[in-house]
């Protein structure tokens, strides 16, 4: 088990690190929640620790998953926020 952070100041995201088994060279990264404008180049720091207090490491994202809009879904009722400023993220009703 493991965190990540794509923005300065995110909260921590609870994920899961693979090693992408087609290039040992990079890892992958698997959210457990719906996590909003990821977007290539942007830099992912991974931390361990029982509140994520260790950092093991970061680097720039090459590319993301299919979006919610990609699949021709719905966006979920909750979404991780991007910061603590994320004024945009509520509770869908």
């Amino acid at each position: 088990k493991a965190f990540c952070r794509i923005r300065h100041l995110q909260p921590l995201i609870p994920c899961t690190v693979l090693w992408n088994k087609d290039d040992g060279n990079n890892i992958v990264i698997q959210f457990h929640v719906p996590v909003r404008a990821i977007t290539p180049g942007q830099t992912a720091a991974i931390y361990v620790g029982k509140n994520g207090l260790i950092c093991l490491g970061g680097g720039p994202i090459w590319n993301r998953g299919p979006t919610y809009h990609d699949l021709g879904l719905d966006l979920p009722k909750v979404l991780h926020p991007a910061g603590i400023n994320d004024l945009s993220v509520q509770k869908r009703k």
